[in-house]
């Protein structure tokens, strides 16, 4: 799904619940000298992006764990 995107000229933010995950994405960033935006440990219901920030999100591995009135509202935000 997210093939080809590192061919893009654009900065990448991450979030993920996982410090283990931020870490090892983190220590892949670095051991191929990749230039990013940031990766974020926490809780996909509270970030600290702005409002608008983004052009372009990808939500993967997420909204399956959330009850369909919370992905409703997620997806009514993302549109």
């Amino acid at each position: 799904m997210t093939k080809g995107h590192d061919k893009r000229s654009s900065l990448y933010y991450g979030v993920d619940i996982s410090n283990e995950i931020i870490q090892t994405l983190n220590n892949f960033v670095e051991e191929n000298d990749l230039h990013i935006g940031s990766l974020y440990s926490g809780s996909v219901h509270e970030t600290p992006f702005n409002n608008n920030e983004f052009d372009i999100g990808d939500c993967i591995g997420v909204l399956e764990y959330y009850d369909k009135y919370f992905v409703e509202k997620v997806l009514k935000e993302i549109h």
